[in-house]
């Protein structure tokens, strides 16, 4: 292509470019500008044409001889409270001779995206923070139950002291009931705590799928309606640990178990069945109740945000669908209802993401 050709292309190239809305740049096989529009000038100008042209040539570098387009994405840190995320795409054109790029700004969609995972994470919070409101008193009389224990040895130790009757047995007794009442306060304590995190920015860890239902089950005692109701707890023997995080696998076995026991505490022989199995592929837990299933047309809505059969006052609706929301987006497993059984049974599905503990 002799020199006068290309200038030509490039004139009329260039008046095309003024028109389009997005950003655009041609450069030859160096990334050595030729043109460039308003739109790639302001992206140039606030990167640094020295960072921008370094990482075209790394981008360029995918192209070949089979290889006619390339497309990748750059993050850019402008200053402390502003990024710019780009969308690269590369083809070369004319006699291979020019290399042309399209530049898309997807900041604002990034932005947004990273504010709805943030209002997403505030949402799972403040229903996990309502769940532990609701349980408050149930758990202000647990720790209390202990508390009166502990007064009460403590008094009799005292009476003890005074008419000199503190006898060594009588001491390792007292220890022995102190120390059983304070480790019930702890763990009622320690459980709450880790109920209460909010873990939306923590990485999954591994933790025992018997701790957790181990967990499930200390809440589940607390006298909430329907806490009368007897639970069963299968476990893995022998136990495994799951990738997660453990506080929202219990708030939703917890959530799951609570409204279990409210549906079916005026049946005439009511119960509950926490479980579950080891695939190849997948770790299933199932909440089961001696209800007779679900409705249909009940059925097809209980996911849907804010839909809910109890009574004004009794529920807001978004139990099932946080409980969904934290399976299927944050684990990237599967929470359903399972219509064939013949009790009603709701079933969490987690990705083989477990290593099997070996038995003690």
């Amino acid at each position: 292509m002799d020199q006068s050709y290309q200038n030509r292309l490039l004139s009329v190239i260039s008046g095309i470019m003024d028109t389009v809305q997005s950003a655009l740049i041609i450069t030859d096989l160096d990334c050595n500008f030729l043109l460039k529009n308003r739109q790639a000038e302001a992206f140039v100008k606030a990167i640094g044409k020295d960072s921008f042209t370094e990482d075209m040539k790394t981008i360029a570098e995918g192209l070949s001889a089979n290889v006619h387009k390339v497309q990748q994405h750059r993050t850019y840190r402008i200053n402390e409270r502003s990024t710019v995320e780009l969308d690269y795409s590369v083809s070369r054109i004319a006699d291979q001779s020019f290399l042309v790029w399209s530049l898309h700004d997807r900041s604002k969609q990034f932005a947004a995206e990273k504010e709805a995972e943030i209002n997403k994470q505030k949402a799972n919070h403040a229903e996990k923070m309502a769940s532990i409101g609701e349980m408050s008193a149930s758990i202000v009389h647990e720790i209390r139950n202990p508390l009166t224990i502990i007064t009460g040895q403590v008094s009799l130790a005292q009476e003890y002291l005074n008419r000199d009757k503190m006898t060594k047995e009588f001491s390792q007794r007292l220890i022995d009931r102190l120390e059983k009442s304070a480790t019930r306060i702890n763990g009622i304590i320690k459980s709450l705590l880790n109920l209460s995190r909010n873990t939306g920015n923590d990485a999954m860890s591994s933790f025992s799928l018997n701790e957790i239902l181990d967990e499930v089950n200390l809440f589940a005692s607390l006298k909430i309606k329907g806490a009368k109701v007897p639970l069963s707890i299968t476990k893995l023997e022998p136990d495994v640990s799951v990738v997660c995080h453990p506080s929202e696998i219990i708030q939703v076995l917890i959530n799951l178990v609570k409204n279990a026991k409210e549906e079916v505490y005026q049946d005439e022989n009511p119960w509950v069945e926490l479980s579950a199995n080891l695939q190849e592929e997948q770790l299933q837990i199932f909440v089961t109740d001696s209800g007779n299933g679900i409705p249909d047309d009940v059925a097809k809505r209980i996911f849907e945000p804010y839909f809910t059969t109890k009574t004004i006052g009794e529920g807001t609706g978004i139990g099932l669908s946080l409980c969904k929301r934290l399976i299927e987006d944050v684990h990237q497993g599967r929470f359903y209802l399972d219509r064939n059984h013949p009790n009603t049974r709701f079933v969490i599905e987690l990705p083989r993401r477990i290593d099997s503990k070996q038995s003690a």
